[in-house]
């Protein structure tokens, strides 16, 4: 295989492990937040509170990760074999033996930290195998994660055992994942240093970089209310049934397989801006059929397939390292990392107070989030406009 081309040999054993390890993501959200609500007896604000408290360790893991794969490129391999398993014995051994709520969306915390430094670092490692072809690379590996973890929404809806059983299951699972996955990581020879890290930085501050990160922050904000908030929303509000929410949550991965598999080899060709102002119309469209107060069991379940599955295809054009150059790739997808974990994390604890004091108003966290979608696209169109005067050289 020539040094230039993609290792398309061990990213195909990557994504098989990936495959393996993505699974536990989709069966061991929804399950800890049922058995947080209904087992432990926790208020919905505190149930929605359980993705602040991961995205907030989430984030500061991700841009911690930036700067390690910059300074220290040659550690991704164990980062990430001890990442998986460490988020594995997590789930296995101390979530499921914590008897108190608050106790369980504190320690959620934990959870974040490990997978803040574990996925952005495997990210990069594989926009680095995938080369020129990072953008294919990436969504593939995106396409990947969501038939994984489509599966496990799957298993979430469909097996009959308890809760905390879910979590045991989906602990056991990432720890024999993780050799399959860090065996696969393509070892990188050589060090990085203080002038890497100082480009990386001044390309971040592009404004289309800076654009891409805003915008990865504002589809977080929706995907945090479309995670834990919604399992309870939807359950509640329009009675969605534990299976029937498992189906619709298996829909919405399929789907994002779909459009992932569609923008990120696209990417390649025509730019991650553009396609990524695709995502976000689907994105913000989506999420405005959820928050819909009129809407039925069939307008929330489109919506949700539309704005979940938007806001997972983004993902492989935000975080993709080729938009950075050779040059601030593992910048771009920790800084990326954690604007969308600083979304996911202010947007639950908001939905959940308004559920908890004024239930009628629940759909609304839904559609504000949409509304910051549509403004980011408006300041894309703004940058674009403002660039095209000064290469005219106009001026009003």
């Amino acid at each position: 295989m020539k040094s230039n081309g993609a290792n398309w040999s061990r990213l195909v054993a990557l994504y098989a492990g990936l495959f393996m390890a993505s699974i536990p993501a989709g069966l061991a959200r929804p399950a800890l937040a049922f058995h947080l609500r209904y087992d432990l007896g926790a208020t919905a604000f505190a149930t929605a509170s359980l993705t602040s408290s991961f995205m907030g360790g989430r984030a500061l893991a991700s841009i911690a990760s930036g700067f390690i794969g910059e300074l220290a490129p040659g550690m991704k391999r164990l980062i990430i074999g001890l990442g998986v398993a460490g988020i594995g014995l997590f789930l296995l051994t101390v979530l499921p033996n914590l008897g108190e709520a608050s106790t369980v969306v504190a320690l959620t915390t934990v959870w974040g930290v490990l997978g803040g430094i574990t996925w952005p670092t495997l990210q990069v490692a594989v926009a680095e195998m995938g080369r020129g072809r990072s953008g294919l690379a990436l969504s593939i590996y995106y396409a990947t994660a969501s038939l994984g973890i489509s599966l496990g929404n799957w298993l979430f809806g469909h097996l009959k055992i308890p809760y905390v059983e879910m979590l045991e299951l989906a602990g056991a699972i990432l720890i024999l994942s993780s050799p399959v996955i860090a065996l696969s990581v393509e070892p990188v020879w050589g060090t990085s240093g203080r002038r890497r890290l100082k480009r990386a930085l001044t390309r971040v501050r592009d404004p289309i970089i800076l654009w891409v990160i805003v915008s990865a922050f504002a589809i977080g904000i929706l995907n945090g209310v479309l995670r834990e908030y919604f399992y309870i929303y939807s359950h509640e509000v329009f009675g969605l049934t534990k299976a029937s929410l498992g189906d619709v949550l298996s829909i919405a991965g399929v789907f994002s397989v779909l459009l992932s598999l569609t923008v990120g080899p696209l990417s390649d060709k025509y730019g991650i801006p553009r396609l990524l102002l695709v995502v976000l119309a689907i994105t913000g469209i989506g999420g405005l059929l959820v928050g819909d107060p009129l809407g039925s069991v069939l307008i929330l379940s489109t919506g949700y397939v539309l704005a979940a599955g938007g806001a997972r295809s983004s993902l492989p054009l935000t975080r993709n390292a080729g938009i950075a150059g050779r040059i601030g790739g593992a910048m771009v997808v920790g800084a990326s990392n954690m604007a969308s974990s600083l979304g996911m994390l202010s947007g639950p604890p908001i939905a959940g107070f308004v559920y908890q004091h004024s239930p009628r108003y629940a759909g609304v966290p839904f559609i504000a989030a949409s509304l910051f979608i549509f403004a980011v696209m408006i300041i894309y169109i703004a940058i674009v406009v403002m660039r095209s005067r000064k290469r005219t050289g106009y001026t009003s």
